[in-house]
């Protein structure tokens, strides 16, 4: 499915193949270490620390915790994310390795007093970034900020779990191009060398919506994301009914989606302004063949086109919509 995220991981300086075969640097120190006879990476990041390797003949910057060096690093200093790979979509794990207290942006909660590391993240006009981040035992707070440093603006933070907890932050790009901003991975309390951690990195590119504010005649869409806008010039076409009815007066937006015999087409939506909720009807009498948000498996033996409904609840809203056959 088209959210789906690459799998990557990293533990305690032991190198791990990806699921694309590459391979994470295997150092016994952090970054800025010497040659080892253990470092067996394969990647193309070019440390030129590491030359037991023919690969690696660049420059080193920065703290990797876990030496994550594939998929994206995250730093100690922002000049240092600044000089490495930006945070690519993947999963990271790895242990705390010093980490500094020196990204300290205004706009922190209070709580963001602690150790912290920070990505660099060059996100495309129309893509939508969802960070997850905890630290195992410890108090983790997140930032996605718009600069790097004491003077900044946060796009989004989140403090809202306790000592072990996760905290997710989620920041679209309406613009009509690329901007960088930051992870700020942040900790509150006591944070030790050794300690693990989890990151979560979704990025997905929307496209613009294709779709009619009427059911009956609704153009034909292909799968993928999708930035919806439910405006007060909409209409409110389709009152859905039963598995999903919704709320009476609600404006929505109509595309079909061509499903064959035995495939199951799936709708999810995160909102991005105000409330929506999203269906599948086969036809437009407002029937719904799923719930909100659910998925629908065609049985029927023949080729099917339902249709998707995106809907606003209770006024205007925008919403990113993923659509996917499989």
């Amino acid at each position: 499915m088209l959210w789906l995220s690459l799998l990557w991981g990293c533990s305690g300086g032991m190198g791990l193949p990806d699921t694309a075969g590459r391979f994470f640097d295997v150092d016994s120190a952090a970054k800025g270490d010497s040659a080892t006879a253990t470092d067996t990476d394969d990647d193309t990041n070019n440390d030129s620390d590491d030359s037991d390797d023919p690969d690696d003949s660049g420059a080193d910057t920065g703290v990797d915790p876990g030496d994550v060096d594939g998929p994206g690093d995250v730093h100690a200093t922002c000049s240092a994310a600044d000089a490495g790979q930006e945070l690519l979509a993947g999963h990271y794990v790895g242990e705390v390795s010093g980490w500094t207290a020196e990204v300290d942006p205004s706009c922190a909660p209070a709580g963001a007093s602690g150790l912290e590391v920070v990505g660099r993240l060059e996100v495309a006009s129309l893509e939508w970034v969802r960070l997850s981040w905890s630290v195992a035992g410890r108090d983790a707070v997140l930032l996605l900020t718009s600069g790097c440093g004491g003077s900044t603006s946060c796009e989004a933070t989140s403090d809202a779990a306790f000592a072990g907890g996760g905290e997710s932050v989620q920041w679209f790009n309406a613009s009509t191009g690329p901007l960088k901003r930051y992870a700020v991975l942040d900790t509150f309390g006591t944070v030790q060398d050794g300690d693990a951690y989890t990151l979560d990195v979704e990025r997905v590119v929307a496209s613009s919506w294709s779709g009619q504010s009427t059911c009956d005649g609704a153009p034909l869409l292909q799968p993928g994301a999708f930035v919806v806008d439910l405006d007060g010039g909409a209409t409110d076409d389709l009152t859905l009914a039963g598995a999903c009815a919704s709320a009476a007066g609600s404006p929505d937006t109509h595309a079909r989606v061509s499903v064959r015999d035995g495939q199951t087409l799936t709708v999810r939506a995160e909102a991005l302004d105000g409330d929506v909720s999203t269906a599948v009807v086969l036809d437009c009498d407002g029937v719904c063949a799923s719930g909100i948000n659910g998925s629908f498996t065609n049985t029927s033996g023949a080729t099917l086109t339902p249709t998707v409904v995106v809907e606003a609840v209770g006024g205007p809203a925008r919403a990113l919509v993923f659509v996917s056959v499989e």
